[in-house]
Order: C-alpha cells, then sequence, then structure tokens
C-alpha cells in the first residue's frame, strides 16, 4: 500500500510541474484545453474596462506576457514587461493607425490644357495607439489616379517615417503633367493596411465650338443664345455650370473641307452644324469626327441634315415638319438649369421633319411629337445630338437670363454635351 501512495505521489508530481490537459489525457503543451473537434465553449479571457486596473496578485509590476480582454476597446491585450499592447487584430501590427485624405487631398489648381504646376496630393496619417508606429515607407506607387489622363505622381515629400504615440505626419505626392480632359480625377491612396480616396473636379477650360454655315449656335444668328452661353452667371467658375472659363467660337464653313477629323478633334469641343445641307463626304468626316471623341449638333430643318441623318445610321429624308415638341422622361432634361421633362418647346419658321422609325437601334430621345423625333441623340456614347429644327434656339430666346422652360431645356442639353468633354 505504502508503494502505490508513493506511485500516485510521484504521477500527481509530473502532471503538476510537466503539462496540463482540460478534456484531453494527451495535453500537447503546458495548458491543452481541448475536446478535438467537439469543444463547444470557449476561453474566457479576464476582463475589464482598463488595462491600469489590472493587478499582479503577487504584488509589483504586471507580469510579463499577461493577456486580457479588454471591455472598452473590444478587443485582447497583452503586456510585453513595459507597457500593454494595442488590440491585436488580424493584419497588420499598425492597425491603429488612421488616414486621412479630405483634409487635404489635391491641392492646386486642375484645367484641361493647362500643365500642372505645384499641384500635390496630401495624406495625414495618425496615431492613435499606446506605442509608436513601425517604420513607415512610401512611394509614389501608393498614390493611384484615375478619370483624367496627362497627371502621373513624379514624388514623394517623405520616404519613410516612424509616427509617435498620438502625433500625425503629413505625406504630400507631388503630381505633374497636362491634364488632356474635364472630368473627374480621383486619386486612390493605399499603403500597408490603409487606404483612402478623394476627387477633385478637373475645370474643362475654355470650350471651343466651331460652327459651320448659318442659324448655328455661335454665329450672328444665335446671338442672344450666344450671350447666354457667355453670361457668367449661367457659364464659368461661379456660374450655374462652373466646370469651364467659358466659349470660344469659331467659323469652319470654308475650312471644313480642308481640316482632317483628326484636326477637328484636336482644335475643337464642339462642332454645331446649320441651315444648310453637307456633302457625303463632310458628313462622314463630323461622323468620325464624333467617333473620335467630338461632340456634333446638329440642327436640321424642312429638307435639311439628311446626309448627317444617314451617315449616323438614320435612314430615310428629312422632310417638312410640326412646330411643337414635347420634352421626354429623361434625366438629361432634369440637368443643372432645371426640370423640363414633360414640358412643350417649339420651333420657329420652318422646320424639318424626322419620324421615329426613322432612328437607328439605340437612339435616345429627348423630345418627341406623335411619330417624330424631335431632340434625339446618335453617334459613339451618344455624342451627336440632333434637333429637328434650329429655331428651337431662336424662340422665345430674348435675353441673357435662362428662365424660361425652352431655355432650360436647351442649356440642360448643353449641360449635358460638356459633361462629355
Amino acid at each position: 500500500m505504502q508503494k502505490l501512495y508513493i506511485l500516485l505521489l510521484l504521477t500527481f508530481s509530473s502532471l503538476v510541474v510537466g503539462q496540463t490537459g482540460m478534456g484531453t489525457p494527451t495535453p500537447r503543451g503546458a495548458l491543452d484545453i481541448n475536446r478535438p473537434l467537439t469543444n463547444t465553449f470557449g476561453l474566457v479571457l479576464p476582463t475589464n474596462d482598463d488595462t491600469a486596473k489590472m493587478l499582479n496578485p503577487q504584488g509589483g509590476t504586471i507580469a510579463e506576457g499577461t493577456m486580457m480582454y479588454d471591455s472598452t476597446d473590444k478587443c485582447i491585450k497583452f503586456f510585453d514587461g513595459t507597457a500593454w499592447s494595442d488590440c491585436l487584430t488580424v493584419g497588420s501590427s499598425n492597425s491603429y493607425l488612421t488616414a486621412d485624405c479630405t483634409k487635404d487631398g489635391f491641392v492646386g489648381t486642375f484645367e484641361r490644357g493647362t500643365t500642372l504646376s505645384g499641384a500635390t496630393f496630401k495624406i495625414t496619417i495618425t496615431n492613435k495607439g499606446k506605442r509608436a508606429s513601425k517604420l513607415l515607407s512610401f512611394q509614389t506607387t501608393d498614390l493611384v489616379l484615375s478619370g483624367v489622363s496627362g497627371i502621373s505622381v513624379s514624388g514623394v515629400s517623405l520616404p519613410s517615417a516612424i509616427i509617435p504615440v498620438g502625433q500625425s505626419i503629413t505625406v504630400t505626392y507631388n503630381l505633374s503633367g497636362t491634364p488632356t480632359g474635364g472630368g473627374t480625377l480621383t486619386g486612390d491612396w493605399s499603403n500597408i493596411d490603409l487606404g483612402c480616396t478623394n476627387t477633385v473636379t478637373v475645370n474643362s477650360g475654355n470650350i471651343r465650338i466651331a460652327y459651320w454655315a448659318s442659324y448655328t449656335i455661335g454665329s450672328s444668328h444665335f446671338s442672344t443664345f450666344n450671350a447666354q452661353l457667355q453670361n457668367p452667371v449661367n457659364y464659368g467658375s461661379g456660374g450655374t455650370y462652373s466646370n469651364m472659363k467659358g466659349f470660344i467660337f469659331t467659323n469652319i464653313t470654308n475650312t471644313l473641307a480642308t481640316l482632317s477629323a483628326t484636326q477637328l478633334v484636336n482644335n475643337y469641343d464642339i462642332i454645331c452644324t446649320g441651315f444648310s445641307n453637307m456633302s457625303s463626304i463632310e458628313a462622314a468626316k463630323i461622323k468620325e469626327y464624333v467617333d473620335k471623341g467630338g461632340i456634333a449638333f446638329v440642327l436640321c430643318d424642312d429638307n435639311v441634315g439628311t446626309a448627317l441623318l444617314n451617315v449616323f445610321g438614320g435612314t430615310g429624308s428629312v422632310t417638312a415638319g410640326d412646330i411643337d415638341a414635347n420634352v421626354t422622361t429623361n434625366s438629361i432634361n432634369n440637368g443643372a438649369f432645371g426640370i423640363t421633362e414633360n414640358t412643350k418647346i417649339a420651333g420657329e419658321g420652318s422646320l424639318g421633319r424626322i419620324n421615329t422609325n426613322q432612328l437607328p437601334s439605340g437612339a435616345v430621345i429627348l423630345a418627341d411629337y406623335n411619330s417624330q423625333a424631335k431632340v434625339f441623340l446618335l453617334g459613339n456614347d451618344n455624342r451627336a445630338i440632333f434637333f429637328w429644327d434650329e429655331g428651337a434656339f431662336r424662340n422665345t430666346i430674348v435675353r441673357d437670363a435662362i428662365d424660361t422652360t425652352q431655355e432650360k431645356f436647351l442649356h440642360n442639353v448643353m449641360a449635358y454635351a460638356l459633361g462629355k468633354i
């Protein structure tokens, strides 16, 4: 019996100084709390709402390696012998850092065709943890630009940094190049597990409108409409449509035949055709111009505009039509200048007629009347804008202010066109 007691005592001593298993007879470490594949209970760590309240029951400093669940921060923390850690999370040990690119983001003047000077993208990184960050490295590839071409990230102000507790740093990325278009420039920044996005509007600058023939946008026959375009209350940095500077008009009636489609795209944002019939060769050039990214306003009339209708996929001829038009339900008709859908507009004098069954599939009708398409979009990316009558730009257009339904409709269509630049 005495030998049995000695054997049991030796066995118990081995378990105490060796490994302890709970739920398993074969512990795989100093403490193994496990029932392989059948556990239904988890491990509940000592919990408190503040690491400062944790004590060493033997007195003195908290033992290195002590772990707890912080009920305030909702995470597990450990004591490294000097200080409590930040939250233990999956991924980067810099998870207590925050990145903000809304405070500054894009800085500078961004305008189509104007070389950037002093333009930057700034990101602020803040250490909200309880210890200094690891060494962070920064490179130009952190920032990815999209939306407007011609701009690149050419440098970064800070190659690396360690962020002290409670402090912030600002990293500046230098931008260079010349924006090739207007629109929204997006900057997506990412580094370690951090990321943020900011945008800036690239101003379209001066809009270059070329006009061919009479009774066109830019010609003397549309003097009041042109004045509305050039009124800074309507267009420009402080106008209703602000993503631009102004308008420049050029008469290409006598030069269209000598210019290539590429030259037209490089020199003019919009081409407006008016009260004259184009040859099939000239119409094909306008089609190629639109295919390459240009925008065309095609103003038809009684028996005017057939070649352009056909080259953009329409069938038949432009004949004589009716004066009235009903504005359709379309977001374009509810643009920057007001809500105009389900209202009436009108032409003036002689008028063109294009039936809806003459249009190719995919046409977008902005105004109609019975079976007639009055204002509609054709071509590449709906960049060819057809009007049944040039008189729509003269009827009720009497002063610089844009205040009638018809004026609002016309300028919503113009705003749509400008948004394509």
